[in-house]
């Protein structure tokens, strides 16, 4: 029974042994590894290490320069057949491979491109240039030409299509600045806000009848800033904090106003977003031809509401709003058959601050309405005024 022990004991020594030395190997076989990757890491930096040279260059032939050239960093160049007898002036401080390339290419207005170990100074054909075709998002046309525009080369040509797909047709360093300028403009987040505006129109003859002192827009906004609105009545007092809903509650409530509409934009940052709505309203048009014929043909006049709003953001959670808003309306028939309009224009920019409520301003309407009786007419003036509330929220 001993023995059997002592041998299992050897056993588990023997196995513990194989065991450590096969670690050992392991550990031996990853340090060379790591010697070796290190050793080729610090070759392929010296490798990297751009060669520079000082040198002066006076009047010498291009032929000349090209054997320098290939001397100096083992590598070819060809001219253009019309740079031959061309001369090279100028001096060299400390300049790299690549660098003295694109200043002798600058130097004769010409383009370069490196094939291999060889480089070509002189004139592409178009078929010779490079092709880049990508989708850009988020930017306008507009802005997406203007960018191209302002990096691409004299002789570079592009396209961009309404749906933001670039077709640029340059040199190959230009068109990779081009895509790597384009991949920064696709990953920049686009803001996207909601605006909500509130057209309250308000019955300013009715309001004066009942006494109420009709303050100003201005004295209005500034009064909800400093969320101590004291304005139409006292009803309104107790509105600590303005609340549109409120608002327009107690306007309907009493007569006072209705909220005409809410227009709604989901919107991009520096994005021109538009809404309209309305009717076409046809009327006769009467022509006399010179033999005295009357003829009658009928034309359309459009009118409603057109919206046109654009949020640009201004940073620190606030934003640049610009509002452009048109209202028309038919209010009577001349001889009952030629309508006659009423047009409100309200345009207005303003900074303010996301998620807060403002009174953008007012327009004030005067609209006479004749009430006949049994043996006369009478003409009543109204007169009526709509206020401009919005909020933008970010989302």
């Amino acid at each position: 029974m001993i023995k059997y022990f002592i041998l299992l004991i050897a056993l588990v020594n023997l196995l513990s042994c194989q065991t450590a030395k096969e670690v050992d190997k392991d550990l031996f076989k990853q340090s060379v590894f790591y010697k070796a990757i290190t050793s080729d890491s610090k070759d392929e930096l010296k490798k990297k290490e751009l060669k520079r040279i000082t040198f002066s260059a006076k009047g010498l032939t291009v032929e000349d320069f090209s054997v320098w050239f290939s001397n100096t960093f083992s590598k070819g160049i060809v001219f253009h057949e019309v740079l031959r007898i061309k001369k090279i002036s100028a001096e060299f401080v400390e300049a790299t491979e690549p660098e003295i390339i694109s200043l002798v290419s600058k130097m004769f207005n010409m383009e370069s491109n490196r094939l291999g170990n060889t480089y070509y100074i002189g004139e592409f054909k178009q078929e010779d240039r490079g092709v880049l075709v990508r989708h850009v998002y988020g930017q306008s046309v507009k802005d997406i030409i203007r960018i191209i525009n302002s990096v691409s080369a004299d002789k570079g040509s592009s396209t961009v299509t309404n749906a933001g797909v670039v077709i640029m047709v340059d040199r190959e360093s230009i068109l990779t600045r081009v895509n790597n300028l384009l991949d920064t403009l696709s990953g920049i987040d686009i803001k996207k806000y909601v605006v909500n505006f509130y057209f309250i129109t308000l019955d300013v003859s009715e309001l004066e009848q009942k006494g109420v002192d009709m303050t100003t827009s201005g004295t209005f906004s500034a009064d909800m800033a400093i969320s101590s609105f004291t304005g139409l009545d006292t009803g309104l007092r107790h509105l600590a904090n303005f609340n549109i809903s409120g608002y327009v509650d107690y306007l309907h409530n009493n007569n006072f106003g209705k909220l005409s509409s809410t227009p709604l934009f989901i919107s991009y940052d520096n994005i021109d977003t538009t809404i309209g709505r309305g009717e076409v309203v046809p009327f006769p048009v009467r022509n006399i031809s010179p033999e005295g014929t009357v003829t009658t043909t009928y034309d359309k006049l459009e009118v409603g509401e057109d919206l046109r709003c654009l949020v640009r953001d201004a940073g620190r959670d606030k934003v640049i709003l610009k509002l452009n808003y048109r209202n028309s309306e038919v209010i009577s028939f001349i001889n009952n058959e030629v309508p006659r309009t009423r047009k409100s224009v309200f345009n207005t920019s303003a900074v303010m601050e996301t998620n807060k409520l403002y009174l953008m301003g007012e327009m004030i309407n005067r609209e006479n309405r004749e009430s006949s009786k049994s043996f006369y007419k009478k003409t009543e003036i109204k007169n009526t005024k709509t206020q401009v509330f919005c909020r933008v929220r970010q989302i």
